[in-house]
């Protein structure tokens, strides 16, 4: 492959075993187009490994983020000999080398060896752990909760999906635990001594595109494994199906760029909305459009004494969670036109 594409970036992490012969332990590749993608995606990346795709039963390893057409995009691909730290080490040096840049949020599963490797690597990176994984882990536990308490599960997904702020989700979490009794359940005691590294509340500074859990790379694994590659194959034919499944990827980003071109119909008659809808691909477009109507259920205030303040609060204040109680603050410049809120939305 690097004989068709001189940008095409591969490395091969090479040991010897107890008897002296010389084993492939890692390797890691890019081709152009997935390093073009991270230069315009790569705030956010998404690192899993969990399917053994391959005739070696090495662990797969998936770089991706998300495009601004809202799909998963591929920034690079690995075989991981062991899930050691030296391994992973190994592995994100090589993405680096690769990429020239360190992402801004990196998220995986709890992984202990993956986090001893990361702050070694990408020194400005900030780690992040899948949410999908942490509340997977303690599915079994959580079942028993909502067998004892039937509206538990409804108030903790409301907890953790709405859009707090760390003090409201902090007030939220200990209403929750008062409410059902649950101040000495030493899972959600976990759970709560690790919540800045989980809950998105505490990352509103930090471009997360969107992203909570890392199952875009066990998506990009699911669909290799289905539609591309068999456990049988040798590795450089192996290499090939994965580079054809990340061309695949690549025409459906092409064909929704063309999509994107067409006529759309705004939503009302603001200004704004017209020039969103030249900026916007379709799938941002879309977005916006649900965010404006929501916008509807929130009313606005000027802050007493500051005219570039203004607090924003959701209409209906009598429920109980804390999140539809809060006003969140607006920073607004009006002679440059930028306009910031504290919710990061």
């Amino acid at each position: 492959m690097k004989n068709e594409n001189e940008n095409f970036f591969f490395d091969v992490d090479v040991g010897t075993d107890d008897d002296g012969k010389k084993i492939i332990r890692n390797i890691f590749w890019s081709n152009a187009s997935c390093q073009a993608a991270y230069a315009d995606f790569g705030d956010c990346v998404t690192f899993d490994t969990t399917y053994k795709t391959n005739k070696y039963h090495m662990p797969l390893g998936f770089f991706v983020s998300v495009n601004n057409h809202l799909q998963s995009t591929i920034f690079g691909v690995a075989l991981v000999g062991n899930e050691s730290s030296d391994s992973f080490e190994w592995i994100f040096n090589a993405f680096k080398r690769c990429m020239r840049k360190d992402p801004t949020c990196i998220l995986t599963d709890q992984c202990p060896a993956m986090k001893a490797a990361i702050p070694k690597v990408f020194l400005r990176t900030h780690h992040r752990l899948c949410r999908w994984h942490i509340m997977k882990k303690i599915k079994d536990h959580l079942s028993k909760v909502y067998l004892e308490h039937d509206t538990f599960k409804e108030d903790l997904a409301a907890v953790l999906n709405h859009p707090l702020m760390p003090a409201e989700f902090e007030a939220a979490w200990h209403d929750l635990m008062d409410t059902y009794n649950l101040q000495n359940d030493t899972i959600l005691l976990g759970l709560w001594e690790e919540r800045t590294t989980w809950i998105s509340a505490y990352w509103k500074e930090i471009f997360c595109a969107r992203m909570t859990s890392a199952q875009r790379s066990e998506s990009m694994n699911h669909i290799l494994k289905k539609g591309f590659v068999k456990e049988t194959q040798v590795l450089h034919i192996f290499a090939r199906q994965v580079n054809e499944c990340i061309q695949k990827r690549h025409q459906l980003e092409v064909a929704e760029t063309i999509a994107s071109t067409g006529v759309r119909n705004p939503l009302t008659r603001y200004l704004f909305e017209k020039q969103l809808m030249d900026v916007y691909t379709r799938a941002d477009y879309t977005l916006f459009r649900e965010r404006l109507f929501e916008s509807g259920a929130f009313r606005i205030k000027q802050s007493t004494g500051h005219v570039t303040k203004y607090y924003v609060h959701h209409y209906n204040q009598e429920k109980i969670f804390t999140w539809s109680r809060h006003e969140f603050q607006v920073v607004a410049d009006e002679t440059n036109g930028e306009y910031e809120c504290e919710c990061k939305l």
